[in-house]
């Protein structure tokens, strides 16, 4: 109840502009006391690649190329282990294009904690994208369209006809999609 998961793709210009949008929207909102802010869940997505021959594993791609996979695995790991931060890697992020260890440090990631996340991307990468592409497809059957949102558990199209959101500007309801 109460949470809204959006789904998106990294390098999405679409995605970071919901982003933004929603993060700051959430923080910043003056809500009644007895109705607390909408909780926001960020996931991704990848898309399924059949194997080349039989016995391979299937590959997964990013609709904008190996770089969104790298910076996707980038926010996944933030998510995941130090959730305290990942908003504000996101409005960092948003606000401008520079390399993630630059921008995780202006976040509050230390050093040895950038060197964790490298480790992590390094070693888990297949399963970090499995369990991303698992939760977006068999628990929404989302395949596609970033942004994508989820509002209590069904799909919506688009968020600022909910309650929750009512006021919730940004100038484009456009996606990227395959």
């Amino acid at each position: 109840a109460n949470t809204l998961e959006l789904f998106t793709m990294a390098d999405c210009p679409f995605g970071k502009q919901a982003e933004f949008s929603l993060l700051n929207y959430v923080r910043n909102r003056p809500l009644p006391a007895a109705r607390p802010a909408p909780e926001l869940e960020v996931h991704y997505i990848f898309y399924r690649q059949p194997p080349v021959k039989d016995g391979d594993a299937p590959t997964f791609t990013a609709l904008h190329g190996e770089k969104e996979i790298q910076e996707t695995l980038v926010q996944i790991v933030i998510r995941d282990t130090f959730p305290w931060l990942f908003y504000d890697y996101l409005l960092e992020r948003a606000a401008k294009d520079a390399p993630w260890p630059e921008i995780a440090k202006q976040a509050g990631i230390t050093d040895a904690d950038i060197e964790l996340i490298r480790t992590r991307i390094a070693s888990e990468r297949d399963e970090l994208i499995q369990a991303e592409y698992d939760y977006a497809t068999r628990r929404h059957a989302i395949l596609d369209n970033s942004p994508t949102y989820v509002w209590e558990g069904r799909v919506v199209p688009d968020i600022r006809q909910l309650p929750a959101f009512k006021g919730l500007e940004f100038s484009s309801p456009a996606t990227c999609r395959s």
